[in-house]
């Protein structure tokens, strides 16, 4: 998989579209939540993003097929 660490979550948006809810976080940050709606997994990916829009973090919850 594509680390997309550093990379501006405007082009992660372009690729795999809007997420699902986007959260913010008491330092600034905000979180991009993805459902997988493909039934084969239970897999919620979240995407942390800094006030300039670049992905600094990325984790998941469940199985997503990804370590």
């Amino acid at each position: 998989m594509r680390t997309w660490v550093g990379a501006p979550m405007e082009r992660h948006i372009e690729v795999y579209g809007k997420p699902d809810q986007i959260l913010e976080r008491p330092d600034g940050k905000k979180i991009y939540k993805y459902l997988d709606h493909s039934g084969v997994s239970h897999c919620t990916q979240f995407w942390v993003v800094d006030s300039r829009g670049k992905i600094v973090d990325q984790y998941h919850e469940g199985y997503c097929g990804i370590s």
